[in-house]
C-alpha cells in the first residue's frame, strides 16, 4: 500500500498521492460489466470493510441476482452500517475537492402547514453565491408551488419527485411561487461552494460572541475558515458558537484545523484522533495528534457546538476529540443527538466510481468512540427552520446564547410553531445539502 495520510469523507481516508484510492488487496476490474462491478464490490466488502468476517457469503449466482452493485452493497453492509456507498469519482472530486457543484444551491425539505391542509417546501439553508442565493431564496421562505404545481403533488408523485430532486437533468430551470407572494426563477447551474454560511458578532452584557454556521469539512474549506477565525479574533470574541447542524462531515485534516483554530495552544500536540482498522489490515491504525497552533488560533477554554440528526462524521470527530480528558476545552453541544457515525473510508476506484466503504472505527485520546446512537447535546433545543441563520430568537443560537448569559441550559420550550417535517433529498445529497 502506498503512504496514507488520514483525511476524511465522514471520516474519510484517501491514499496520498495517487488516483487509485485504495487499501487491501482487491485490484480494480480488467472488464466493467455489470458482473464485474459486482463481483468487485463483494471482494472490496469482504476485504478491508470494517465488518468484513461478518459480511454475508454468496454464491456466484446470488451475486449475479442483484440488479448492479448498488444493490449487492445494500444487501452486503452490516447492520450498524448506513453510510457505506458508491458514487462517480466526478461528483466526489468535484465536491471534495474542487468544492463545486452543479443545481441550485439548497437543501430542501417538505413542510407541512397549518390543520395538514396545505404542505411547502423550505430551504434549511442556502449556499452563498449560488443560484438561489442571487435570486433572493433564503432559509424559512416557504415555496407553495414549482412551475404551477403544488407541493402536495410533489410529495405524493414519485415521478415529480425525482424529476425535480433526484435525476440530474442538467439546464434545468424551476419558477418558484412563494407564500409571500414572490416569484422567482432558479436554474440550475455551476457554482462553488462556500462552507462557511453565515458569520457573525453577537454583543450581549459586554460579552462578545462569534457565531459561525460551517457546512462540510472540504478541501477549499481552509482559506473561509482562516478568514472567519482572522475576523473574530481582530473583533476580540471571547466565547465562540458553532453551528454545524447540518455538516454532513468530509476532510479529517479540515477537522484538525477547524479543532486547533478554536483551542489553539490549549490542545497543540494531543491525541485529535486514532484509527483501528479491521484485524487483517490493524498495521494501518493511527494516532494523529493536534498541529501546532494557527496564526489565528483563539485558545478558546470552551465552545457552544449546535447540532442535530445531519451532524455528521468529521463534525463528530471536533465533539469526541476535544471530550477527552487530555483537551483543555470544554464542548457545551447544544440542540439535538448528532447521526453516529464513528467510522471512516479510504475508498476504491473502479470503472470511473469509487466504493466507499466503512473501513476504520475512529476514537478519540480516551479511546471512546462507539457512538453509534450519536453524540448527545448538554442542552436539549429545536432546529427552527423558519427563522434564518444569526436569529437571536432561533431556539438553538437562543439556548447557546442564554447559557454563555446564566452558566446553565434554559428551560425546554417551543416559543415557535411546530411543523411536521420530512427530508427531500437523499443518500450523498441529504449527508451534504447538495441540491
Amino acid at each position: 500500500m502506498k503512504y496514507i495520510i488520514p483525511i476524511l469523507v465522514a471520516l474519510l481516508f484517501l491514499s496520498c498521492g495517487s488516483s487509485n484510492r485504495t487499501i487491501g488487496d482487491v485490484k480494480q476490474p480488467t472488464d466493467c460489466t455489470a458482473e464485474g462491478k459486482k463481483q468487485f464490490v463483494y471482494e472490496v466488502m469482504h476485504d478491508s470493510y470494517l465488518w468484513a468476517d461478518e459480511t454475508p457469503v454468496l454464491s456466484e449466482q446470488n451475486i449475479s441476482a442483484h440488479k448492479d452493485e448498488e444493490a449487492l452493497l445494500k444487501t452486503l453492509k452490516h447492520p450498524k452500517d448506513r453510510f457505506s456507498h458508491i458514487m462517480t469519482i466526478e461528483d466526489h472530486d468535484d465536491f471534495f475537492e474542487a468544492g463545486i457543484s452543479i443545481g441550485f444551491g439548497f437543501d430542501p425539505i417538505y413542510m407541512m402547514g397549518d390543520n395538514n391542509t396545505t404542505m411547502f417546501i423550505t430551504p434549511v439553508l442556502v449556499y452563498p453565491d449560488s443560484p438561489a442565493d442571487k435570486v433572493g431564496l433564503k432559509r424559512g421562505d416557504m415555496i407553495a408551488s414549482i412551475d404551477g404545481i403544488k407541493i402536495f403533488d410533489f410529495y405524493n408523485s414519485e415521478i415529480l419527485h425525482k424529476k425535480y430532486f433526484i435525476e440530474d437533468e442538467d439546464n434545468l430551470t424551476m419558477k418558484l411561487q412563494l407564500v409571500d407572494t414572490r416569484e422567482l426563477t432558479i436554474s440550475k447551474k455551476e457554482y462553488d461552494i462556500k462552507t462557511v454560511l453565515h458569520r457573525s458578532i453577537i454583543a450581549q452584557n459586554g460579552i462578545k460572541t462569534g457565531y459561525l454556521v460551517f457546512q462540510s469539512f472540504i478541501g477549499t474549506s481552509q482559506k473561509e475558515l482562516e478568514e472567519s477565525f482572522k475576523y473574530f479574533k481582530e473583533q476580540g470574541i471571547t466565547e465562540l458558537v458553532l453551528d454545524l447542524r447540518y455538516n454532513g462531515g468530509g476532510y479529517v485534516y479540515i477537522a484538525n484545523y477547524l479543532s486547533s483554530l478554536i483551542g489553539g495552544n490549549r490542545v497543540e500536540g494531543t491525541i485529535f484522533n486514532q484509527m483501528q482498522f479491521n484485524q487483517k489490515y490493524s498495521q494501518y491504525n493511527e494516532v494523529e495528534y493536534f498541529g501546532k497552533a494557527p496564526e489565528h488560533a483563539l485558545n478558546l477554554s470552551r465552545v457552544f457546538i449546535i447540532t442535530t440528526k445531519y451532524s455528521c462524521s468529521a463534525s463528530e470527530l471536533v465533539i469526541n476529540a476535544f471530550r477527552a480528558s487530555s483537551n483543555s476545552v470544554d464542548v457545551i453541544q447544544v440542540g439535538s443527538s448528532t447521526c453516529g457515525k464513528p467510522y471512516g473510508m479510504i475508498g476504491s476506484e473502479f470503472c470511473e466510481k469509487i466504493i466507499l466503504p466503512v473501513q476504520f472505527g475512529s476514537v478519540n485520546g480516551d479511546g471512546v468512540g462507539d457512538f453509534v446512537d450519536g453524540l448527545a447535546p448538554m442542552c436539549q433545543s429545536s432546529d427552527d427552520i423558519t427563522k434564518n441563520f444569526g436569529d437571536q430568537s432561533e431556539d438553538s443560537l437562543s439556548t447557546a446564547l442564554f447559557y454563555i448569559q446564566n452558566s446553565r441550559c434554559k428551560t425546554i420550550s417551543r416559543s415557535f410553531k411546530a411543523y411536521k417535517t420530512k427530508d427531500v433529498l437523499t443518500g450523498f445529497r441529504k449527508m451534504y445539502g447538495i441540491y
